[in-house]
Formats: structure tokens, C-alpha cells, sequence
């Protein structure tokens, strides 16, 4: 982070000259300025990196496996949370779990927000260990299967809510009104 924060710094500086003619201008900045998001091996092991409009790194931890931004993150990081909270709770999440973790969040954020995320969902990763890790991108047809699992799961947590599922838990009472 101390190697790449000055490298990412220098090329920021025009977009931050950028920024403050047209904040001097139009008194908002906000679509010159943009942040980044990069994958890349550190001692041959893959991590995961943001970088704000300043230049300054974060490091994706196992306690804080995901990174957001753009429009959507407001809602994309709560939900993020959520599904940590459900599914990776002490353990990491798979490099498919972390696929799936994407496409739902994407999927999510462009059904909570419509007009502010959308277009197709395009997914890379960067797995493995050793000399180099290798970036592999999905396939339309992949992304795919992972939108069916989402509802797939989605349809689960609705039966089950419901009672209607497989399971013996009863359903969740409805509101009584006085």
C-alpha cells in the first residue's frame, strides 16, 4: 500500500486540476474525481485494493473480505455486510462464493436503484497462489448460473419465511392491526 498509495497519487493529479475547475465552475466536482478498485498478486498472493480520488490504498482483510463503490455502494455495502454476516461468518469465502456474493450485490443494488446501476454484469477474478496468480473472466453464461442460484436462494428465504418450503419452521406470523 506504501508502494502503490504515491505511484496511483501521481496519476490522479490531473483529475484532481480537473475537479477544481469545474467545482470552481459548476460548484460540484464529483464526476471528475473517481476511485479504483485493483487486483493484483502481493508476494504471490491475490489481494484486493481500493483507492479513493486522494490516492489512499485500502486492503480488503478477511474480516472485510469485499469492496464497493461507485453509485451503488450505499446499498451494495449493507448487503454486502448481510451476506458476510450469513454465509462467511469466521470463515473466507470461495473464489465461487465471492462470484456469486458479486452478481447478487450487482443484481441487488440494480433492482433497489433503478436508472443508477445497471447494464450487464462483467466479472473478473484473480485467484490461485504462486509465481502468478491468474485472472480468469466470466462468461456470460456463467454470470448466468450465478442469477439463477440468486433466485434460487431468494425463492428459499421466501418459502421458508412463509412456511411453504420444505422446512417444519412455522411461518412467520403476520402484523396484527388494532
Amino acid at each position: 500500500m506504501i508502494t502503490c498509495g504515491p505511484v496511483f497519487g501521481e496519476h490522479r493529479s490531473p483529475y484532481l486540476q480537473s475537479g477544481k475547475w469545474q467545482h470552481d465552475v459548476t460548484g460540484d466536482a464529483s464526476t471528475s474525481l473517481c476511485k479504483s478498485l485493483v487486483a493484483l498478486p502481493v508476494n504471490h498472493e491475490p489481494h484486493l485494493f481500493s483507492f479513493d480520488y486522494n490516492g489512499a490504498p485500502e486492503r480488503s482483510t478477511p474480516e472485510l473480505p469485499f469492496i464497493s463503490m461507485g453509485s451503488g455502494q450505499p446499498l451494495a455495502d449493507p448487503f454486502l455486510a448481510l451476506l458476510h454476516r450469513l454465509l462467511w461468518k469466521g470463515v473466507a469465502p470461495t473464489v465461487a462464493e465471492g462470484r456469486l456474493a458479486a452478481v447478487w450485490t450487482i443484481e441487488h443494488v440494480s433492482h433497489t436503484n433503478p436508472g443508477g446501476v445497471g447494464g450487464p454484469v462483467q466479472l473478473a477474478t484473480l485467484s490461485g497462489s504462486g509465481r502468478q496468480p491468474s485472472v480468469t473472466v466470466i462468461s456470460d453464461k456463467d454470470v448466468d448460473e450465478h442469477r439463477q442460484k440468486v433466485t434460487a436462494a431468494e425463492q428459499a428465504l421466501i418459502a421458508e419465511i412463509r412456511g411453504t418450503g420444505p422446512s417444519t419452521t412455522p411461518a412467520v406470523p403476520p402484523p396484527t392491526v388494532p
